[in-house]
């Protein structure tokens, strides 16, 4: 079996690209180092940096006819997607073309239903759901057995049962990066006093505890935070530094700091290595200490990123259901202030 996983042409991702920077998608390369585990052959296309065209895409998948295609959907660049399905279609009628992303976690029975190239959609974590389902094709056994899959049997909709979220992402293998054009991302992070270094990008925890009413990531995640052990991602920083030559780390996690136990330990890890690394992350103010932020400047923070959403106490409490204060925020600013070269950017909803 053969599997393609295609970031589509345009839309919201090649616009960011064309400022000359892009991170790769650690959602596609997780569920293709999975793919791979299990035996199946498995492409990496980014379109967007790889400058693929439509056309181009078409040429591709008419010349190579995968098994599967696989499309990954935000709301920003659902249409690139769903052409994209077509283009597929129309290239190898008999490819079996499936969506996922965070677009899809609510809508995959609308869009099966409106977009008619589209066999089957992914809702909620891909890496298991995009195993069963390779399998199930492969022994042509059907699909109905596939637990977070909507998909296409004959004129009908089929909604599968939602797919239990990975207790442990320590059992996940490193994102096959080793498929991806590396060097066409050009990802850099400019670091103070240092220049534009080569970066990569690692998640290292998925969901979040809390409730701000604005953010997806409770219903895409989980409210149940679930993390990699401290030695695993200090093992992840030292496997992209020694392959791939990162000098900088971005953590793309939505709360890096929800653990203090736990990213102290990965701070005291890069200190005792002797990691020559700068990274950036983003916290929630409420639960971050004067101590713990020290122990990240040491360890090589210079840039993190949190949110004040409003000036109104009100409004934080009773609209956006969040509890940080606006003192506890300028408590954190004042802290990066005092170790002189932490450059707190604020990212305001």
């Amino acid at each position: 079996m053969k599997v393609m996983l295609f970031v589509p042409p345009g839309g919201y991702f090649a616009e960011r690209w064309s400022h000359g920077t892009m991170m790769p998608a650690l959602g596609l390369s997780y569920i293709a180092a999975v793919l791979e585990r299990d035996g199946v052959e498995v492409e990496l296309v980014p379109s967007h940096v790889l400058g693929l065209s439509f056309r181009d895409v078409a040429r591709k998948i008419e010349s190579e006819r995968p098994d599967v295609v696989g499309i990954t959907t935000t709301t920003e660049n659902r249409f690139q997607s769903f052409k994209l399905a077509s283009v597929a279609k129309e290239a190898h009628p008999r490819t079996f073309v499936v969506l996922g992303g965070p677009h899809l976690k609510n809508t995959g029975v609308d869009t099966l239903t409106h977009v008619p190239d589209i066999d089957a959609v992914v809702q909620g974590e891909g890496e298991e759901t995009m195993r069963e389902l390779c399998r199930a094709l492969a022994a042509k056994s059907g699909l109905g057995a596939v637990n977070g899959l909507v998909w296409r049997d004959g004129a009908a909709v089929r909604s599968n049962p939602p797919r239990f979220l990975l207790p442990d992402l320590n059992m996940l293998p490193l994102p096959a990066r080793h498929l991806e054009p590396w060097q066409a991302y050009n990802f850099t992070i400019d670091v103070p006093g240092k220049g534009k270094l080569p970066a990569a990008n690692l998640m290292t925890s998925r969901g979040c505890p809390f409730t701000c009413t604005f953010c997806a990531t409770p219903s895409n995640w989980g409210r149940k935070v679930r993390g990699l052990t401290a030695e695993n991602v200090v093992a992840e920083i030292e496997h992209v530094m020694d392959r791939y030559g990162a000098k900088a780390i971005w953590f793309f996690d939505d709360t890096f700091n929800y653990s203090r136990s736990r990213t102290e330990r990965i701070c005291d890890l890069i200190i005792e290595r002797r990691l020559d690394i700068s990274w950036y992350c983003e916290v929630r103010v409420d639960i971050l200490t004067k101590p713990l932020l020290a122990k990240m400047r040491d360890s090589g923070l210079v840039y993190t990123g949190f949110g004040i959403e409003s000036g109104s106490a009100r409004i934080c409490r009773e609209i956006i259901t969040k509890n940080a204060t606006l003192k506890e925020a300028y408590d954190v600013i004042d802290w990066c202030n005092e170790q002189g070269g932490i450059n707190g950017r604020q990212i305001v909803g």
